[in-house]
């Protein structure tokens, strides 16, 4: 499946390499998918990260939420 991680563009939030806010990624023979590499900004509070998995035409998402400290 290609899974795609999505970061808030404002407050608290970060970023995954390259300073991108959105990272994309293929799952494992297991399943798994791991966004490598996120960096959280200096902004505290709390924020989401959406998640979207696409395989064969479906489609479903997820959110973890997250807070900077």
């Amino acid at each position: 499946a290609t899974v795609v991680f999505l970061l808030p563009s404002d407050g608290a939030s970060g970023s995954f390499p390259g300073s991108q806010n959105m990272v994309t990624v293929q799952t494992n023979q297991n399943g798994e998918a791991v966004a490598r590499g996120l960096r959280p900004n200096n902004v505290a509070g709390d924020f989401a990260i959406r998640v979207t998995a696409s395989y064969q035409g479906s489609t479903a998402t997820a959110v973890i939420n997250q807070t900077n400290a």
